[in-house]
């Protein structure tokens, strides 16, 4: 049922009989209107969802910081939208089945239903506890329990590292390098300046992909910068008979390292 406001009146309530077709670009914006709307109808009475407490001054990951009792804010992540799907957190599976069970009604409220081909759940224990499958259940089904999945192109993981992240990141970028390598690598009529341009724009976008979220170490540093130089001397024409170190090659194509490291001194007491 609806409402008409003309010039300050009210139109008397009429029900709506007709959708939009697809495509329509009034259908994206009804469409976010009511799936922005539907978590507030969900958890209007109760705020699931994962604790997190922080401060904003001090370094970063500071654990010895965040145990101080002034300055330390908390807040409850429940939910998570990107733009037509949603994620929910939770730190127990009673919890998210509780959360899970809420959405699922507000949806029907709005006539939407949950995808079960499209709905995974996912179980990531803290270090050193066992692994429990998980049971959440939408409407008497069971949702398929996975190890890790891949949303907008970025992959978490169960064991709550980037290993896999980093693999599936240099796979992508080793064939996007491979694909260009007849058209523009080993192509004599395009300058070396141009080749380091195509690099950087296509290989590198895909490399270091979403790498503001990554908590990396040092081996994931090793596996970026050898496939960083590795792509450097398939550009330059450098093979390992030529015995070129690193920092030549570095040098030579005018491109930075892909890992930044940040020092900062202390400043001495008094």
């Amino acid at each position: 049922m609806t409402r008409v406001t003309d010039d300050c009146d009210i139109s008397a309530p009429f029900p709506v009989t007709n959708g939009v077709t697809q495509g329509c670009v009034l259908a994206l914006t009804l469409f976010s209107m009511t799936f922005s709307a539907i978590p507030t109808d969900a958890f209007r009475k109760v705020t699931p969802g994962i604790q997190i407490r922080y401060r904003c001054d001090g370094k970063l990951y500071n654990l010895r910081r965040l145990q101080t009792l002034s300055k330390v804010k908390e807040t409850v992540i429940g939910d998570l939208l990107f733009a037509d799907d949603c994620a929910f957190n939770a730190t127990k599976e009673h919890e998210m089945q509780l959360e899970v069970d809420k959405f699922s009604s507000a949806c029907e409220n709005c006539s939407l239903a949950i995808s079960m081909s499209k709905t995974e759940v996912m179980h990531q224990p803290a270090p050193g506890n066992t692994y429990q499958e998980p049971n959440i259940q939408v409407n008497g089904q069971s949702l398929n329990a996975v190890g890790h999945l891949t949303f907008l192109d970025s992959t978490l993981s169960r064991a709550v590292n980037i290993n896999i992240e980093i693999t599936n990141r240099i796979a992508k970028a080793s064939r996007s390098f491979g694909r260009l390598r007849k058209t523009v690598w080993e192509r004599r009529g395009i300058q070396q300046y141009t080749k380091v341009k195509v690099y950087k724009a296509v290989v590198l976008t895909f490399l270091l992909y979403g790498c503001e979220t990554w908590v990396i170490y040092r081996r994931h540093e090793k596996q970026l910068h050898h496939f960083h130089l590795r792509c450097h001397r398939n550009i330059l024409n450098i093979c390992w008979q030529d015995k070129t170190p690193d920092t030549d090659v570095i040098e030579r194509s005018k491109l930075t390292s892909v890992i930044t490291t940040t020092r900062s001194k202390r400043k001495p007491a008094g």
